[in-house]
């Protein structure tokens, strides 16, 4: 158990301590730290190498990777290994805002059907609550929307706008991709790949507030132009998009800073979804360095670790593990076989994990 607690404390003080790297005279060779944690003098040691590593102003060069191998009670050694920007987004704040935008974006690669048209439905409605825009953007809006034949309620259909009595198709391309690319600028929200608007209205009466309205359609052959293929597919609910002005005057600028503006529960949140994510990067790096066999070995080690204790605390076992030869019987011919047949799935799931993480 010992061996356990030991691990997992120096993957907790790697993970959460922050430091200098040794410089190298070559911008390709990595920068490598060995980290001794077999003794209590040398833990000392190391955990004052992990804080000058980790504390964030001191990532390896741009083409390099930092190295850092670790010793640990029980004959467990292993190597984790970062890359500039992996450094940076683990240690750093620097990456923080890219991060976040990347992690919030509300895109799927692909929808099926109505329900799935649904989620995306809510999912864009909750990132434009009340988004402030201009004046001047609702004027430019209004007048695309009125150049794609807009009707005097403020709506407007692909399939009239694509019909020959309208043909507005060039104009009505236009207003989609404007929306499209406001949506996307904005608050980093895109619509499925194999979908298109289908239907948008223009709410621009109000004096509380304003609203560009939304329906997206599954493209039935993905060339992504409404045609004869597209009649029958699904097409969403209608998506307000809720937006309203700062003040009569407010200028663009001003506009940005106030949409930027987190409430108490948008900061934790955030804080909450950076945490996770930059564990993850440090746990699939962990995965990745040492490879298969390594975190099966490890995994096995500690699952014989946790059964021998939990063995330990029933009074009959314990008593038993006093006869002579007991404990080899049952680390043989029971807890080590347990454990590997129970590490290896596990190990196969969290190995397939690293790699397609790493591919995201």
């Amino acid at each position: 158990m010992k061996k356990v607690l030991t691990l997992l404390t120096a993957f907790a003080i790697s993970a959460s301590a922050s430091s200098t790297v040794i410089a190298c005279g070559s911008k390709s060779k990595d920068e490598v730290i060995n980290l001794d944690f077999t003794s209590k003098s040398k833990t000392v040691a190391a955990a004052k190498t992990v804080y000058d590593t980790f504390k964030g102003d001191n990532a390896p060069s741009e083409n390099s990777n930092l190295v850092i191998n670790f010793n640990l009670p029980g004959d467990i050694n292993g190597s984790v290994k970062f890359s500039n920007k992996q450094y940076k987004d683990i240690f750093t704040s620097e990456n923080n805002t890219e991060i976040l935008n990347s992690l919030n974006k509300t895109v799927r690669g692909n929808v099926e059907n109505k329900d799935d048209l649904k989620d995306v439905e809510q999912n864009m409605q909750k990132a434009f609550n009340n988004y402030f825009v201009t004046k001047a953007f609702m004027d430019d809006m209004k007048k695309s929307f009125e150049n794609a034949g807009s009707n005097n309620l403020g709506t407007v259909n692909v399939k009239d706008a694509y019909s020959e009595k309208v043909n507005k198709k060039t104009e009505y391309d236009d207003l989609t991709s404007k929306v499209e690319s406001w949506m996307s600028s904005t608050l980093s929200v895109e619509i499925p790949e194999n979908t298109f608007i289908s239907w948008l209205d223009l709410d621009y009466s109000s004096l509380a507030g304003w609203k560009i309205s939304i329906k997206l359609m599954i493209d039935s052959n993905g060339n992504h132009i409404y045609d004869d293929a597209d009649k029958d597919q699904p097409e969403s609910n209608q998506i307000g998009l809720d937006v309203k002005q700062l003040k009569s005057n407010s200028t663009q600028a001003e506009v940005d800073a106030e949409n930027k503006k987190e409430s108490w529960m948008d900061k934790a949140k955030n804080s909450v979804a950076l945490g996770i994510y930059k564990f993850k990067l440090f746990l699939q790096q962990l995965v990745l360095t040492n490879g298969k066999d390594w975190l099966e070995e490890v995994t096995i080690n500690l699952l014989v670790g946790f059964g021998g204790q939990a063995i330990s605390l029933i009074p009959a076992l314990k008593a038993l593990l006093k006869v002579p030869g007991a404990e080899f019987i049952l680390n043989k011919l029971i807890l080590i076989p347990l454990s590997s047949k129970l590490a290896k799935p596990l190990v196969n799931m969290i190995v397939d994990w690293a790699n397609n993480n790493a591919k995201a």
